[in-house]
C-alpha cells in the first residue's frame, strides 16, 4: 500500500515506513486494552478518569519527543504512540480494576442500586 500512494519513493522511504509499521504493530494489543477499560470505564459514568488516562497519554507522546526522539532519532519518534498507548493502559488497567473492586464491594454488602 506504501509504495502505491508514494509511487516512486526511495527505498530508504519504505523501509522506514515498514519499521514504523512494524513497532506500531507490536502494541496493538496495549491498544486493544487501552480502548477496552476507558470506554468500560466511560460506561460505567467514570468519564473523569478517563481524562486522567488521556492526559497520561499527552505526557508520554511528549516525553518520547523530548527524550526518545532526541536520543534516538527516527526510532524513538517511532515509539511515540505506542508509548503513550502503553501509559494509558496502565492507567486504565489500575483505575478499571479498583472501580470493579468497590463495585464487588456494594454488591456484597447490597448497596450497588441506592444513590
Amino acid at each position: 500500500l506504501s509504495r502505491l500512494l508514494l509511487y516512486g519513493a526511495s527505498d530508504k522511504v519504505i523501509n522506514l515506513i515498514f519499521q514504523y509499521i512494524g513497532i506500531q504493530s507490536c502494541f496493538y494489543y496495549a491498544l486493544c486494552i487501552l480502548l477496552y477499560t476507558r470506554e468500560s470505564l466511560q460506561g460505567l459514568g467514570k468519564s473523569s478518569i478517563t481524562v486522567i488516562g488521556g492526559i497520561t497519554e499527552l505526557f508520554m507522546r511528549c516525553f518520547a519527543c523530548f527524550v526518545l526522539a532526541k536520543n534516538f532519532g527516527y526510532l524513538g519518534a517511532c515509539f511515540s504512540n505506542s508509548l503513550a498507548w502503553v501509559g494509558g493502559m496502565i492507567c486504565f488497567v489500575i483505575s478499571f480494576n479498583v472501580v470493579i473492586k468497590k463495585m464487588q464491594q456494594k454488591e456484597k454488602n447490597g448497596t450497588i442500586f441506592t444513590a
